[in-house]
């Protein structure tokens, strides 16, 4: 053939992939693929830049820098920032995440939960908790109210149940229970 058949042929459209020979992906500095195009296992070597859009199946060795818009499934060595969703009204016991630097020598944190001991249910605004503690006191909300809680002072060991935040009534470590006014009781013990 001539060249200016080959050039005929080609703007006609009588041109096709079959008469381009093996093409170097050295020789491909741009443009975009169709999915269908990349063989099945392709490997990127180097730094790939660039805008990826569709599904990506695999594992990815290396560092991911830019917007992931999509799910991520699997298991990542490292994370800057993660998306919480607000769940509000579900009437689900969620598990609670904390953070464990116990025998982290990298420099990172690991987020754990302690699953099905410790949970909140936001439907009843519940945190269920089998067992607490503390070295300088904590407050306990009692009955959903605003206006009672029950305090645990480690100065002297004493169990204040306050109303308003003013200590009604407590009970000491031995057992002796002190009221800012009168108490009354019913039945016989």
């Amino acid at each position: 053939m001539t060249k200016a058949r080959d050039l005929a042929n080609l703007i006609s459209g009588g041109f096709t992939e079959a008469d381009i020979p093996s093409l170097p992906a050295s020789k491909v500095s741009s443009g975009t693929f169709a999915n269908a195009r990349l063989p099945s296992g392709l490997t990127l070597g180097g730094t790939t830049t660039g805008t990826f859009s569709g599904n990506i199946t695999g594992n990815v060795t290396g560092d991911v820098t830019g917007n992931v818009t999509g799910d991520v499934t699997g298991t990542a060595s490292q994370a800057t920032k993660v998306f919480v969703d607000q769940s509000e009204d579900d009437n689900v016991n969620y598990d609670i995440i904390f953070e464990n630097n116990s025998g982290v020598s990298d420099g990172f944190s690991q987020m754990q939960v302690d699953s099905g001991t410790l949970f909140f249910n936001p439907a009843f605004n519940i945190l269920v908790c089998p067992q607490m503690s503390a070295t300088t006191g904590f407050n306990v909300g009692a009955l959903q109210s605003t206006k009672w809680s029950i305090h645990y002072d480690s100065a002297d060991d004493d169990l204040n149940f306050k109303y308003n935040g003013t200590t009604v009534f407590k009970i000491a470590s031995n057992g002796a229970v002190t009221s800012s006014n009168n108490i009354t009781a019913f039945g016989s013990p």
